[in-house]
């Protein structure tokens, strides 16, 4: 079904009660007629195109544009990161959730597989209007909002699961939302994530490397029971329009010119490693994802600030 020609199935995904909550006074917000009202008469339309702007005045960054969503999109499409998928899902479908928050969720390519595949309610945010309008594009189940990460603009306690791939993160508001002993699932990148493209670049990078995982496993744990560490290897060719692609949609780019995907290595075969998440572009390079999985406290400690993370998966204790 195609869910923005259906514009009365495209409001009633919003129709969700005791779900969403106002941005700007927290009280709940359920759908009337074609807007998401809150007691305090704060109203938020939701467009044909299958998303609602809950913001609330927020701007998107200026790093993350149209072009940037769209290269990573192509590539996605295309299976570069359809490991990455696979991990998640499988590690979801041991709980059988019944709410998904995909937080940070870019053009909606983990929130529209994971959907299909799993059969629940996906709910999906990222700052970016550009990113949402184009995870909405061709119509989408996945109830989509243009969002704050922390201000998520869902009530406490709604969600069975919380997805951040590769996006920081803020463990206070993913806690809040989740329900106890809720799940969250983080994928961070591995040391080596992208080598290729960060050593031809590397006299314009802060670094060469991605930081170590342990850091992010240890402040994880501070908020979340980590339950279990997964790493996953790929290696696959790249043609000179994937490598393209790849450059835009580095957020890094604004060090990398087309001269840089040029010099991308061009014949890489494709493999895998282990049971953990993570990828690579070189045959040699020992790069990747990295999944976290844990659970969340009953009382979570107080937030103190964001970090991203490569990947993991915990739950709320229960």
């Amino acid at each position: 079904m195609r869910y923005d020609k259906d514009m009365k199935t495209c409001y009633a995904k919003f129709d969700v009660p005791g779900v969403f909550r106002c941005p700007l006074c927290m009280a709940p917000l359920a759908l009337s007629g074609q807007s998401l009202l809150c007691a305090n008469g704060h109203c938020f339309d939701v467009s044909a195109k299958g998303y609602v702007n809950l913001a609330a005045g927020r701007g998107q960054s200026v790093k993350y544009d149209k072009a940037l969503f769209e290269s990573r999109g192509a590539l996605l499409r295309d299976g570069f990161y359809a490991h990455v998928l696979d991990a998640v899902a499988d590690v979801l479908a041991s709980d059988v959730p019944r709410r998904v928050l995909d937080a940070g969720c870019g053009e909606g390519y983990y929130a529209r597989a994971l959907a299909q595949r799993l059969g629940a309610e996906l709910y999906a945010f990222d700052l970016s209007r550009d990113a949402i309008m184009l995870a909405a594009r061709g119509g989408s189940p996945v109830r989509l909002m243009v969002a704050d990460m922390t201000n998520i603009p869902l009530q406490t306690g709604t969600m069975d699961a919380v997805l951040d791939a590769f996006s920081p993160a803020h463990y206070g508001e993913y806690a809040r939302v989740l329900k106890p002993g809720g799940l969250l699932v983080k994928v961070i990148p591995a040391p080596e994530h992208l080598f290729e493209l960060r050593r031809i670049a590397k006299g314009q990078l802060s670094r060469e490397s991605y930081e170590s995982g342990r850091e992010v496993e240890a402040y994880f744990s501070s908020h979340f029971h980590l339950l279990e560490t997964r790493e996953v290897a790929r290696t696959l060719p790249l043609d000179a329009v994937q490598r393209a692609h790849l450059v835009r949609m580095t957020c890094s780019s604004a060090v990398f010119s087309p001269k840089h995907a040029k010099q991308l290595p061009s014949n890489v075969n494709s493999r895998s490693q282990g049971k953990r998440p993570c990828l690579h572009f070189n045959p040699r390079s020992p790069c990747g994802e990295r999944l976290i999985r844990g659970l969340a406290f009953d009382a979570p400690p107080p937030f103190q600030s964001t970090l991203p993370v490569r990947g993991a998966t915990g739950s709320a204790a229960m």
